[in-house]
């Protein structure tokens, strides 16, 4: 868990693995090279990140194989708030980037009008 606020540090953000992903069991998935113009491949990372007494669950994107255009290999995208705009974040690292998201949220809701 992860706690953000005065006494926190961003390096104390956790990835939580997820024992049913097929890749984290050794499964092989061999796709043949002309479907990647059809099929897109990610892998999810869930970070979950205590904000306030708020738990989020951020899950980060990791693009394996397909013609999606992302500047770098890592995607998390914070869906809109009621007074915000959605935000994508990309990064070479899943921890880069659900740093960077957690750090998105928690500056945004200080800027919460209370």
């Amino acid at each position: 868990m992860v706690c953000y606020g005065p006494s926190a540090s961003h390096s104390a953000l956790e990835e939580r693995k997820s024992p049913t992903s097929l890749l984290d069991l050794g499964v092989e998935l061999s796709i043949p090279r002309s479907w990647d113009s059809i099929f897109t491949l990610l892998k999810e990372h869930r970070y979950f990140a205590n904000i306030g007494v708020e738990t989020v669950t951020l899950r980060v994107e990791e693009l394996l194989s397909g013609t999606e255009g992302w500047p770098d290999m890592f995607r998390l995208r914070i869906a809109a708030g009621l007074n915000n705009e959605a935000r994508i974040f990309y990064g070479k690292t899943h921890d880069q980037v659900a740093s960077d998201g957690a750090e998105f949220l928690y500056l945004r809701r200080q800027a919460r009008p209370t």
